[in-house]
């Protein structure tokens, strides 16, 4: 009961003598309405971006959620696009399905219509602009043969030389298979453009739970087909396959892997070559949770359990899929694909965070699914799923985003061999310089069997405190935390 003091004011128990005011007391966990776990070796900044990540998907997980939810939230999703760059150049383009290609038990109207994608191109830089305008001026200048060209030509070259020509990153959007757009995800696909050193093409496929499987694979097959083989209506480039780099991230990501799975068995009968090569960020390879990080890493991912909504029941697991029945088909859930020595997969890189939930049904797909094949894995220490998107806030982020760019100029340059891309496994570390080092075999057998971190690499403070640490202590680590983000995003934009 209130308590009243001489003056006839009323105090609670709680702001007794020796007690602080409520608004004045430290922040907790306790005290908050989600939990909010850091790592001992997380910025606050990339804390706070969990934590936000972490109740933004809780707010999702409940039984109240429905279709209508569902495209309310994309809507706001699309009017709230993620601001690129200055020097990006984004072009809305429309891509047609391939009517005379159908996937397993699809209508023929399903194979009917098109779909929204975008070409998106980091341009030269504010200098290179300069000097193309000044050679504007000057009426004609020379080429590197030695030749003269106009003033509009040269200004066209310069242009063009910021980005190769031939090469293209087709990108696939995350978002569990049921959100997310090309316009969501413009934060890491400018920057793959940038360190790609080339154009990406990002679409919009059909999202469950409207759309199920095969539609989404069906769309990311007739967008890989538009490159190789564009209608002569499109007045588009024809790219040959060996250029073309497939990349997608978490669902996106998987569902990259099964267009690649699918080429491998069936792209001949319809006239598609296996694509150059393929980068997957923490890829969604098995629906069925059966890997122990899924649990086991909870205390750190942003990823939720089980969703619990009035479209999903015990006969229907996830939007993706029409029923449990199909949830092990290889192109569902790729980790139970099977390799084929006949039939290579092209080369492949994968990165995933040590602290991801999704982070074992990659390591068991790279070592024991596919023992043989032309993979290379980057674990960051420490990171969560999809960590790349933090890459304004962690450098940490933007080195792997780099690392993604770097494998795509690999891959598709004429002067790099497929034999210079060698299996390898890595976990990178977050310290300086952000050193990596070699996992071998046994390495990766102790995150299997352990579902924790391997004991060799368990972190210091980690063991030292027993587990995560708090979020925030106080109201000054909030406003730091805002301060520390908004600064980040505000030199982002000037770089």
């Amino acid at each position: 009961m209130p308590e009243s003091t001489s003056a006839g004011e009323v105090v609670n128990e709680s702001e007794k003598e020796g007690e602080l005011p409520a608004h004045s007391r430290p922040i907790t966990p306790e005290s908050l309405p989600f939990s909010v776990p850091r790592h001992p070796t997380w910025s606050l900044a990339l804390a706070g971006a969990v934590a936000t990540l972490r109740a933004i998907v809780a707010s999702l997980n409940s039984e109240h959620v429905d279709l209508a939810m569902f495209r309310h939230i994309r809507l706001l999703s699309e009017l709230a696009a993620v601001p690129t760059h200055y020097r990006v150049v984004i072009t809305d383009i429309m891509i047609s399905r391939r009517s005379d290609l159908t996937l397993l038990d699809m209508k023929p109207e399903d194979a009917e219509g098109d779909f929204p994608a975008e070409w998106i191109e980091y341009g030269p830089s504010l200098a290179d602009f300069i000097s193309s305008a000044r050679n504007s001026f000057s009426g004609e200048t020379l080429a590197e043969n030695g030749a003269q060209v106009s003033s509009s030509a040269a200004s066209t070259q310069a242009i063009n030389s910021a980005i190769d020509p031939d090469s293209v990153v087709l990108y696939i959007h995350g978002g569990a298979y049921c959100l997310g757009s090309r316009k969501t995800h413009r934060g890491i696909t400018w920057k793959i453009a940038k360190y790609s050193n080339c154009r990406v093409l990002s679409i919009d496929y059909r999202l469950a739970p409207e759309h199920v499987f095969p539609l989404p694979l069906h769309d990311v097959i007739s967008a890989y087909s538009f490159l190789v083989n564009p209608p002569e209506s499109s007045n588009s480039k024809k790219y040959d396959a060996s250029k073309i780099v497939f990349m997608g991230d978490s669902a996106g990501g998987g569902l990259a892997l099964a267009a690649i799975l699918w080429l491998r068995d069936h792209g001949s009968d319809a006239g598609l070559a296996m694509p150059g090569g393929a980068a997957l960020l923490s890829p969604w390879l098995d629906l069925t949770h059966s890997m122990p990080s899924f649990k086991s890493m909870a205390k750190y991912d942003y990823l939720p359990d089980k969703v619990k909504d009035k479209i999903l029941n015990e006969d229907r697991n996830h939007y993706y899929i029409q029923d449990n029945s199909i949830i092990q088909d290889p192109l569902v859930s790729p980790l139970f694909a099977v390799e084929r020595p006949d039939a290579p997969l092209p080369p492949i890189l994968i990165q995933i965070g040590e602290c991801e939930r999704l982070r074992d049904e990659n390591l068991f797909f790279v070592q024991t699914v596919f023992p043989n094949s032309v993979i290379q894995l980057e674990m960051y220490e420490a990171m969560v799923h999809v960590f790349q998107f933090f890459s304004t806030i962690l450098p940490f982020a933007e080195f792997a985003v780099e690392r993604l760019g770097s494998f795509v100029q690999t891959v598709t340059r004429p002067e790099s061999a497929e034999s210079s891309i060698s299996r390898q496994m890595k976990r990178f570390r977050h310290s300086d310089d952000f050193p990596g080092e070699l996992m071998t075999s046994q390495d990766i057998t102790k995150y299997l069997e352990q579902g924790e971190l391997g004991n060799d690499w368990e972190f210091e403070n980690d063991r030292k405190e027993g587990g995560p640490v708090d979020l925030v202590t106080s109201v000054e680590d909030v406003v730091r935390l805002d301060q520390e983000i908004v600064n980040a995003l505000i030199m982002a934009r000037l770089k």
